[in-house]
């Protein structure tokens, strides 16, 4: 295409050119690079797990293993798919349906999956700049973390519902997660576990992807990690924690604990 312009239709012509960079070179980069518009457009909020997750409290494409000897119980389904182990973890501690590469397995992470990814897409979002959330109280809102996120040992956060028992929170972290023994996620006025998305390393971040939890530690909410989760002796759970990746590290690991479903919000 040839564009002409001449005198003062030139000068109207490069104003208008200035007014447009003007334009995008000053709108805020306030989205990760992996938001995208096909994304937002399929997500409904505020989430769901939906059908297929009811009563689940441990999904992996890949494993769910239990330390040996480490007293173990479990109040809900847990499931593998489509080849994967469940290593260690006998059925008398597990007081639900144990889902070795089912069908049922298989349609659980799908949901979990889909429901994870809407999670990390998640606007409005306020960026937290610290990388301790330790003493923090955060109100109902989507929080992104641009790198690793800690818990000190002994140390509490709290989600503060205000009341609106439907509140959700979806904190996305660009990093891994650490809670230290013996800390707390502490639920006040009104707020739940299941409206609680912890999403670890969202599916296009770079950085690296795993949920360490304490010994001995309280922990609220659901967790959507593209790599793996530890937990460390006596961790007592409420949610449902799901390995996303099928690669050979993103897997579940128990010591021992406490692990509970939450009723579908």
């Amino acid at each position: 295409m040839k564009l002409t312009t001449h005198g003062t239709s030139r000068l109207a012509f490069l104003g208008f050119l200035a007014t447009q960079f003007s334009s995008i070179l000053s709108s805020p980069l306030a989205e990760p690079f992996y938001v995208s518009d096909l994304a937002k457009r399929t997500c409904t909020y505020p989430l769901k797990f939906g059908a297929g997750t009811a009563k689940m409290v441990m999904l992996s494409y890949v494993s769910i293993t239990e330390t040996l000897g480490a007293v173990l119980s479990i109040t809900g389904n847990i499931g593998v798919a489509p080849a994967g182990a469940i290593v260690n973890i006998p059925a008398a501690s597990v007081t639900g349906t144990i889902y070795l590469n089912a069908p049922s397995a298989t349609a659980a992470l799908a949901t979990a999956s889909a429901t994870c990814s809407c999670a990390a897409v998640a606007l409005p979002r306020t960026t937290i700049a610290a990388t301790s959330i330790t003493g923090s109280t955060f109100t109902p809102g989507n929080y992104y973390f641009a790198g690793a996120v800690n818990l000190a040992a002994s140390g509490a956060v709290t989600f503060d519902a205000g009341g609106v028992s439907a509140a959700q929170f979806n904190m996305i972290i660009d990093g891994a997660l650490v809670t230290g023994a013996s800390s707390t996620v502490i639920l006040k006025n009104g707020a739940k576990a299941c409206n609680i998305f912890w999403v670890i390393g969202p599916p296009a971040s770079s950085a690296g992807a795993d949920t360490t939890l304490g010994a001995s530690s309280v922990f609220n909410g659901n967790i959507c990690d593209w790599g793996a989760i530890t937990t460390g002796l006596g961790v007592t759970y409420t949610g449902l924690m799901v390995t996303l990746k099928q690669t050979a590290a993103s897997v579940i690991s128990l010591d021992g604990g406490i692990f509970k479903s939450v009723p579908t919000c």
